[in-house]
C-alpha cells in the first residue's frame, strides 16, 4: 500500500529553478516497492519483492548548461527480510527532465516533464532508449507518451503522463546469444501541475527470455512516491561533486567488467584497488553510508569472482593439498594420502 506524501508548495517554489538552471542543487527522494514474478510453463510461478528508498541528487552547474545528477538505490526488505544493499548510477537530468543515460531499470527515467509538452489530452511519439544495460544491450523502441488527464493527489493537481511501448522490442545478448522478448513497457507519471516535477511513477514491464526451455517471463510492477525535496546546502553540494568525480570512473569500471567478455584475474584485481581507494575517498561525504555499502557490496563481489578465476586457472593442474577431520572424528586426512585413489568430494549446505 502506497501513500502519497504532500510536500508544501513553500518547498516547490524551490523547484521552479529546477527546470531553468541556476547553479542550485536538489535532492529528491522517493520510496516504494519493486515486484518481480517469474512465471515458467511447467513450474509454480516465483515472486520477490523488494522495499526500495531512490535518492536523486542533482548538481546544476554554475553556467547552466549540465545538470548533473547521481541516482542512489537503497533496498532495505527483501521478501519482506531486512537487507541493504545500494546501487549508484551517475548521469545528467536533460532539458525535458529525463535522466542520461537512460536509468536502469529499477532507477526513476525522468524527474520532471517538459511544461511545453504538458496539457490536457496531448499525445506524442518518439523512438527512445528504455534502457542502456538491459542484459548488456541497449534495449530501444518506439514508444508513445500520453496525458490522459488530471488526478488530485492529496489536493495537488497533478498530470497523468504514460508512456507506452507500442510494440515488442527485441534485444539479442551479445556473449551467449540468447533473445530476451520485451512484450510490455508502460510507465505512469503523475507530474505536478505547477512545478513539473513527477510526484509519483508507476511502471510495469514484461519480457519473455525466448531460448530459455522453461519459457520464463519475467513480469516488473515498480511504484515510486516522492517523499522529500531539499535545497542542498554550499558545502553538501561541493562535496557531492568531488563525490562524483571519485564515483565516475568506478562506474565506468564495473560496467565494462559486467559485459566485458574476457575477464581476467588482473581486471579483477584492478578492480580491487580502485574499488578501495574511492571506499576510503568518500568517508567524508554526506552520503558516506550509502557509498560506502554501494563499494562494499560491489567489493565483496569482484572478489568472489576473482577466487573463481583463478580456480579455473588450476583446472588440470595437482590439486593443492589439505587436511581435514575424518567422519567418526577420530582422526584426521590428508588428500595427498589418497594419491592414487578415486576422490569423491561432496560439498553439500542446509538451512
Amino acid at each position: 500500500m502506497f501513500h502519497l506524501c504532500f510536500v508544501p508548495c513553500s518547498t516547490f517554489i524551490l523547484l521552479t529553478t529546477f527546470a531553468f538552471p541556476q547553479g542550485k542543487g536538489m535532492e529528491f527522494r522517493y520510496e516504494g516497492t519493486v515486484e518481480n514474478r517469474f512465471s515458467f510453463a511447467k513450474e509454480q510461478p516465483l515472486n520477490y519483492s523488494e522495499r526500495v528508498t531512490l535518492t536523486v541528487a542533482v548538481v546544476v552547474d554554475l553556467g547552466g548548461t549540465k545538470n548533473e545528477a547521481i541516482q542512489i538505490r537503497l533496498t532495505e526488505t527483501l521478501q519482506e527480510r531486512p537487507v541493504r544493499t545500494a546501487d549508484v548510477q551517475i548521469g545528467e537530468i536533460s532539458a525535458d527532465g529525463k535522466f542520461l543515460p537512460t536509468s536502469r531499470f529499477g532507477n526513476l527515467p525522468m524527474l520532471f516533464v517538459s511544461p511545453k509538452q504538458i496539457g490536457a489530452r496531448k499525445v506524442w511519439r518518439v523512438e527512445e532508449v528504455l534502457d542502456e544495460r538491459f542484459f548488456g544491450q541497449v534495449l530501444k523502441g518506439r514508444v508513445s507518451y500520453f496525458v490522459v488527464g488530471r488526478s488530485n493527489l492529496d489536493g495537488q493537481t497533478c498530470y497523468v503522463v504514460v508512456r507506452h511501448l507500442n510494440e515488442p522490442a527485441k534485444v539479442v545478448h551479445e556473449g551467449s546469444g540468447n533473445t530476451y522478448i520485451v512484450t510490455q513497457w508502460t510507465d505512469w507519471f503523475w507530474v505536478d501541475a505547477q512545478t513539473s516535477l513527477v510526484h509519483r511513477w508507476k511502471r510495469r514491464s514484461k519480457y519473455v527470455a525466448q531460448d530459455n526451455p522453461n519459457q520464463t517471463v519475467i513480469t516488473t510492477t515498480i511504484d515510486m512516491t516522492l517523499k522529500q525535496v531539499e535545497t542542498l546546502d554550499p558545502e553538501k553540494l561541493e562535496r557531492l561533486r568531488k563525490d562524483l568525480q571519485i564515483l565516475r570512473p568506478v562506474q565506468t569500471m564495473l560496467d565494462d567488467l559486467m559485459w566485458n567478455l574476457q575477464v581476467t584475474v588482473e581486471h579483477l584485481e584492478r578492480a580491487e584497488k580502485e574499488l578501495i581507494r574511492a571506499k576510503e575517498e568518500v568517508q567524508d561525504s554526506p552520503y558516506a553510508d550509502l557509498f560506502t555499502l554501494y563499494l562494499e557490496n560491489w567489493l565483496r563481489d569482484v572478489r568472489d569472482w576473482r577466487r573463481v578465476e583463478e580456480a579455473k586457472r588450476l583446472e588440470g593442474k595437482p590439486a593443492p593439498d589439505f587436511e581435514l577431520p575424518t567422519a567418526d572424528g577420530k582422526g584426521k586426512i590428508k588428500l595427498s594420502d589418497l594419491r592414487g585413489k578415486i576422490v569423491l568430494l561432496n560439498f553439500f549446505a542446509h538451512w
